[in-house]
């Protein structure tokens, strides 16, 4: 495996699940962290493990809300085996929804998740995808005359003239997004866009029933996929559980230390002067083993998948380091 996939955000692979093999001689210190992470997760890793060299940790996608010290810390909900058995997030959960899922379809299902698939989902299968979320590379970029066939966004898009003029087809539906805001409804109305509803979050009932109540399109959808930063990686791993061929992304950013540190989104897409609903946990440290995560995830789950991060430019986006090695 070449450097560029070995060495990510100040963080070191230490060992290559594929090799089966250490990719380097482990100081004590670190081999110590090593066999630690190798007990807790209770089995050979089955995904690539990495080291943290500036905030000393191992860590890696065989770690979950189950077997992490730290739930949130964990970038999966449970491992591919138990996902969609687990009562609280995978298939069990959908009877939570009785009130909001159609019975008469079924659900597509995948060891990294589930989606209802109503006709509108299946369009998806080997189509290009394009993601727009809420970070400021959507209105730093260029990324409107982009080849795609879809175009995905989420929670307060209707807020952003950009996104307006052009053509959703589906948004993710977050615990602020109602079709009591006139803006949202008269845009969907008039677009017939699928309103998806993540069953791993939580939202008062009315926010559901709103959608439900004006016969919009709506799914609903799990992924055991968790990470902390946004809706555009739960986009991300929605559009792979349908199949999509390639998948561009911009608004995807992550945030710089001083916005962590002082709970403001800065240069929100969406929304002016958005405060942080971030973990007490959550910091800049933590988000870039996140970011390791998820693309050395994506590239090793989903090889065939083309990928192309268009918010690359953007002086502030949290994923650039990475997928300029990766995706050129």
């Amino acid at each position: 495996m070449n450097e560029s996939r070995q060495y990510w955000t100040q963080c070191r692979m230490v060992y290559n699940a594929s090799t089966e093999e250490m990719c380097y001689e482990l100081p004590k210190d670190i081999e110590e962290k090593f066999h630690n992470y190798i007990a807790r997760i209770n089995k050979k890793p089955s995904y690539n493990v990495w080291f943290d060299e500036k905030k000393p940790k191992i860590f890696g996608a065989d770690e979950t809300y189950l077997n992490s010290p730290v739930p949130n810390e964990a970038s999966f909900l449970d491992t591919r085996a138990s996902f969609l058995y687990n009562k609280k997030y995978g298939v069990p959960s959908i009877s939570r929804y009785s009130d909001f899922f159609n019975p008469n379809n079924r659900l597509d299902l995948n060891d990294d998740g589930f989606f209802e698939c109503t006709p509108d989902m299946k369009k998806y299968k080997d189509s290009t995808i394009l993601i727009v979320g809420g970070g400021p590379s959507t209105n730093a970029c260029s990324w409107e005359d982009e080849e795609r066939d879809y175009t995905w966004t989420c929670n307060h898009f209707y807020n952003n003239q950009k996104i307006v003029n052009s053509k959703i087809d589906l948004f993710y539906i977050n615990a602020e997004t109602h079709m009591g805001i006139e803006k949202l409804k008269n845009y969907v109305k008039q677009n017939d866009t699928v309103c998806a509803a993540d069953t791993t979050i939580s939202r008062p009932d009315y926010i559901l029933k709103s959608f439900k109540e004006h016969n919009c399109k709506t799914v609903l959808f799990g992924t055991r996929m968790f990470l902390t930063s946004g809706a555009a990686p739960k986009l991300v791993a929605l559009a792979l559980l349908c199949g999509a061929a390639k998948i561009k992304i911009v608004g995807m950013d992550g945030w710089t230390e001083e916005q962590i540190n002082t709970m403001q989104a800065g240069d929100h897409a969406f929304e002016k002067g958005k405060k942080l609903n971030i973990s007490s946990n959550y910091t800049y440290d933590f988000q870039r083993r996140e970011n390791v995560v998820f693309w050395d995830y994506m590239l090793t789950q989903y090889p065939n998948v083309q990928f192309k991060n268009l918010g690359e430019s953007y002086k502030n986006n949290s994923h650039a380091e990475i997928t300029k090695k990766i995706l050129s």
